[in-house]
């Protein structure tokens, strides 16, 4: 157990980052009276040659009611992203599959069918019109003389995303086609070479759900955390390149390393903060503020 002078106003200042956003900024992106996504503003012109598509007014864009089928959704906003590949409005996508579901983006839903989406669309978009994305993130840890230490990877130097920072020991976007329980045994044996008979063992303990404004477009997400217990002599290795290097850290470590901002990948440290809390390695005094922090978070058990 460790008293932490600065959980109270700290990991607060940490949490409410992640609910900044103002959709003034932004127009819903609709099919009928659901709002699916959010568009900058200063985006919609991008959109405005696409009128077979979208009917677009000052308050919303509407899908029209005609293309209201998976299989013509999924084909116009590939015709969409498309076009804003070839123009440098959106980063060439690596043809990760994401899905989209018939319910207002900013909504936390109880249950999704994620083999079962209304229709799928590049990763690279997902942002850009402001649809929730998903992903799952694995707290991976083992126990030393009644320690806790907890296994932390440093991304690749070459990632075009938070390069060299450090991260959960898994983690991964939430593709069509998977469950989250499968993403994860999928991302495992990619990330950190976890056999998937020991990751089958890992165990849900439910979201983080946040929102946040980037420069990109808005950014509603949900992530399914896991924590697995891993045997004293696991040594994770990355098989895809996603990771340089991985550290097995005590509780002091990692929050020394959560202190400074600039070490840790902004959302993993939402799932490592909600892990020391859940393992109670954070002062129990300091409940209350405890309680905030899953407030924050849209915390989901």
């Amino acid at each position: 157990m460790i008293t932490l002078q600065f959980l109270a106003l700290k990991i607060l200042t940490i949490a409410k980052r992640f609910n900044k956003y103002n959709l003034s900024n932004f127009t819903p992106i609709r099919i009928g009276r659901i709002s699916i996504g959010w568009v900058k503003k200063e985006n919609i012109k991008f959109l405005k040659q696409f009128s077979d598509f979208f009917l677009i007014n000052k308050n919303s864009i509407m899908i029209r009611s005609e293309l209201n089928t998976a299989k013509k959704l999924n084909s116009i906003f590939d015709i969409v992203i498309s076009d804003l590949t070839h123009k440098k409005i959106l980063q060439k996508g690596k043809n990760e599959s994401f899905p989209v579901f018939n319910f207002p983006s900013l909504a936390i839903p109880k249950k999704v069918n994620f083999k079962k989406p209304y229709f799928r669309i590049d990763r690279s978009a997902i942002r850009f019109f402001g649809f929730r994305s998903w992903g799952i993130h694995l707290n991976g840890f083992t126990k030393r003389n009644n320690d806790i230490k907890i296994w932390v990877g440093k991304r690749n130097k070459n990632k075009e995303s938070y390069p060299s920072k450090l991260d959960n020991l898994v983690g991964g976007g939430q593709p069509t086609g998977l469950n989250p329980k499968e993403n994860l045994i999928k991302e495992s044996a990619e990330e950190a070479n976890v056999k998937k008979s020991l990751a089958r063992k890992a165990k849900a303990v439910g979201t983080i759900n946040y929102c946040v404004e980037t420069a990109e477009g808005l950014c509603p997400d949900t992530m399914f955390i896991y924590d697995l217990e891993l045997p004293k002599r696991f040594i994770p290795k990355c098989n895809d390149n996603e990771i340089e290097n991985f550290f097995l850290m005590d509780d002091k470590e990692v929050l020394k390393r959560i202190e400074n901002d600039s070490d840790f990948k902004p959302n993993s440290k939402l799932v490592t903060l909600d892990f020391l809390i859940r393992k109670k390695l954070l002062d129990s005094e300091k409940s209350k503020f405890v309680k905030l922090f899953f407030s924050q978070i849209n915390r989901k058990f």
